[in-house]
């Protein structure tokens, strides 16, 4: 069973829990008693202090180095020229992507991230996938040059420490203090308080042995367990893992919201979707409305160009390019967890990430041309019981496929939760 501590469950010991929570409440008394021009600086500042004393004292300036070069290469005029844009990809790529997958700022054990260090590696990681949204909508012309202070706000500002909330440069400047004081403080704390109850909700179902982490020592006994067992902890670890989520995600949010930031939350009832399409449009928003933007709208909106009467064929081939883009911003984020230069790890994340993304581009593609079809004949949208029916179908193909995204010991091969996931249909488990 997973450990049912603070720091297990979340990667967050007490001290820095504490020491978030503090300095929260203190940014958010402090920056409104500064002119509105220095509020983003000042959240930034805070937000690098937390990351040096929490993460790495050296990390917090050399990533505002990398930022600030950043900026001051996308600074300026209304969009990017291609001149520009290859010097932005530069800093990216030979920048930030060693310092993300270097292993500079974080400890290994048997060749996987220390626990201490698994939310430094997934700040480094968010910040590598943020300076690409960065870059393509300033290219795109979709996001405007900041003041320098306001762009490391965007990637420094407290509320940007944890979780996995990959917010849009043009949603984060648009959004900033776009309501009153008194609608930012209600509409943060009400967020918080409902990530602290799904954090509740997460813990009591780790402590009553409801969910397991698929590792070594839970493979080793898997070979015992009966079909139906599998599938409970399929499902019920799924459920977890969205509550974790949700608890860490919308903790960023509301910590967001609280300090002037009036963000979208990163999930709609994502327990709930009435099929695969409904489930990808529920969950990890921002992160989903990245992938939309570089990859599925450009390659939806060329083949409809190029191929008007072919809708259905063109929907998967969008569909494919985008979970395919899914697929390599996932290996950023998973292949930092591995010590530098792990190929083994490496080739069976890559496997196992093209089989998950593989899987969710059938279904997401089979339930938009269901609708596209409905839609077109004119037939009402599904009844309740329907709802009901696709919930409960959508969250076992969800829970079934999960193993898949889990199981990352390092060398492990992918065959592993290809079995263990064949093994929930009768096929006995072999290691």
């Amino acid at each position: 069973m997973i450990s049912v501590s603070i720091f297990r469950m979340f990667h967050v010991s007490p001290a820095m829990l504490t020491g978030f929570y503090v300095l929260l409440a203190a940014c958010g008394v402090l920056a409104r008693t500064l002119p509105p021009r220095l509020r983003r600086a000042f959240l930034a500042l805070a937000g690098l202090a937390f990351v040096a004393r929490f993460f790495s004292a050296t990390m917090a300036p050399a990533l505002a180095a990398l930022a600030l070069l950043l900026w001051r290469v996308c600074d300026g005029g209304e969009t990017l020229d291609a001149r520009r844009t290859l010097a932005a990809a530069a800093v990216v790529a030979f920048g930030l992507g060693p310092a993300c997958f270097g292993g500079f700022f974080a400890g290994y054990t048997h060749g996987h991230v220390r626990l201490q260090d698994l939310l430094t590696v997934m700040f480094l990681a968010n910040m590598l996938k943020k300076s690409v949204y960065y870059v393509y909508e300033r290219r795109a012309g979709r996001a405007r040059s900041p003041a320098a202070g306001d762009f490391l706000a965007y990637f420094f500002a407290l509320p940007f420490t944890v979780g996995s909330v990959i917010f849009a440069p043009s949603e984060a400047a648009s959004r900033w203090e776009a309501r009153s004081r008194r609608d930012d403080l209600l509409s943060g704390l009400r967020t918080l308080a409902l990530a602290a109850l799904h954090a509740g909700a997460c813990w009591l179902l780790i402590r009553g042995g409801w969910t397991r982490a698929y590792d070594e020592q839970f493979l080793a006994r898997a070979a015992a367990l009966r079909w139906w067992q599998l599938w409970l902890i399929f499902v019920s670890t799924y459920v977890g893992v969205y509550l974790h989520r949700y608890a860490l995600d919308q903790t960023c949010v509301g910590a967001a919201r609280l300090l002037g930031w009036d963000v979208r939350g990163n999930y709609d009832w994502a327990l709930f979707p009435a099929d695969y399409a409904d489930y990808w449009r529920r969950w990890n928003i921002h992160f989903r409305e990245l992938l939309m933007a570089l990859f599925y709208y450009p390659s939806a909106l060329r083949l409809a160009r190029r191929r008007p009467g072919r809708r259905e064929t063109n929907l998967i081939a969008a569909c494919f390019v985008t979970f395919a883009g899914a697929a390599v911003f996932n290996f950023v984020l998973h292949a930092a967890f591995y010590r530098p230069g792990f190929g083994a790890a490496y080739y069976n994340l890559a496997v196992r990430l093209a089989l998950y993304e593989g899987f969710a581009w059938v279904m997401v593609s089979a339930a938009g041309i269901a609708e596209m079809r409905r839609r077109a004949a004119g037939k009402p949208e599904p009844g309740r019981w329907r709802r009901a029916a696709g919930v409960a179908i959508t969250l076992l193909l969800r829970a079934g496929s999960v193993p898949i995204y889990l199981t990352d010991v390092p060398g492990l091969s992918w065959t592993v939760p290809v079995r263990l996931i064949a093994a929930a249909f009768g096929v006995p488990f072999r290691r």
